[in-house]
């Protein structure tokens, strides 16, 4: 740098001058429900709104995984721009960076902007199980849980609701855990519910998994009557003789192979057939002691499930009294 003074004398200086690149900071992603910046990088909106900051009346292009968008912006007097891409952006992850000309002076072209990586979530959260459509098994009578539900999403899941048929009849908790309200029986008709569970992840994105809930027979048979069970039978009665007949229904129904079989002490000195009718094997004699039999007849319905009846037959003595020497007729001399 040269200066001069009125009398023509003159003095030079150098004059290092450093000329750093600026650095422009990255866009910011805009939250669509509240219109505040976006903290997780995660959105469903296809046509998402960024901001960023710039000269005033400088002119703002944006950048699309590197490509530019035909759309520009321009810079507001408090030095900041926004800009929605409204053609529509696809699922999955992208970047956006951004450049500026300013209005005035030599019009030179800003660097390009910090990325901003940004996700468009467009999926609803993952069940586990998966569904959409799940079967649930659980006994009659037994404790009222039904299932935890298994659900995920990278966004944050909101708490789960029930909807459907028979949500009334359900609670869910904050971690999942869906159960009856009231105990379930079995009633042979009409014991499947139907439920929908839904999640939705803190976008707005939904998923539903729809749930049939079966309640199993757990109870066995019921014996008519309901034991214990006395019968008396006389002496002699013969070997096959018909001792009696068990009778016992079930809202399953009786398991048809086999639906009685015997057990017990004295189950060996008998028969049953399938339609509960008990038989001696051989015939029996009054002996004046031991002439009582136990045994146990179980029934048997479809589902394996078991009830038993006790059974004690007593033998009767129907024979009189034994003469010696024997009768009915003899004949006695006397002197």
């Amino acid at each position: 740098m040269v200066a001069t003074d009125a009398a023509g004398n003159s003095s030079t200086e150098t004059v290092t001058l450093e000329i750093e690149d600026q650095v422009v900071s990255a866009p910011e992603l805009i939250d669509e429900s509240n219109g505040t910046v976006d903290g997780d990088g995660i959105t469903n909106d296809t046509t998402p709104t960024f901001k960023g900051n710039a000269p005033a009346g400088s002119t703002v292009r944006v950048f699309v995984d590197g490509e530019p968008l035909d759309e520009t912006a321009t810079a507001n007097e408090s030095d900041e721009w926004d800009f929605t891409a409204e053609n529509g952006l696809g699922e999955g992850t992208h970047e956006i960076t951004y450049e500026f000309t300013p209005s005035e002076g030599a019009g030179t072209t800003s660097d390009r902007s910090v990325p901003l990586s940004f996700n468009i979530d467009l999926s609803g959260p993952v069940f586990d199980p998966p569904g959409p459509n799940i079967s649930v098994f659980k006994p009659e009578k037994s404790d009222t849980f039904v299932y935890q539900v298994g659900v995920t999403d990278p966004s944050g899941v909101k708490p789960l609701w029930l909807e459907g048929d028979d949500e009334d009849a359900f609670t869910i908790d904050a971690n999942g855990n869906v159960s009856l309200k009231e105990t379930a029986v079995f009633t042979g008709s009409d014991d499947t519910y139907n439920f929908t569970v839904r999640a939705e992840d803190i976008h707005g994105n939904r998923s539903d998994q729809n749930v049939t809930l079966n309640i199993l027979d757990a109870t066995g048979p019921v014996f008519t009557p309901p034991g214990p069970v006395f019968i008396d039978l006389d002496e002699n009665s013969g070997p096959n003789a018909f001792v009696y007949q068990s009778t016992a229904t079930d809202l399953s129904g009786l398991f048809a192979q086999e639906p009685f079989t015997l057990h017990g002490v004295d189950a060996a000195a008998f028969d049953v057939d399938v339609n509960g009718n008990v038989f001696l094997k051989e015939n029996v004699v009054f002996t004046g002691s031991d002439d009582t039999y136990n045994f146990t007849v179980r029934a048997q319905d479809i589902h394996g499930n078991r009830s038993d009846q006790n059974v004690t037959l007593n033998i009767r003595d129907v024979s009189g009294p034994v003469f010696d020497p024997p009768g009915p007729n003899i004949s006695v001399s006397k002197p």
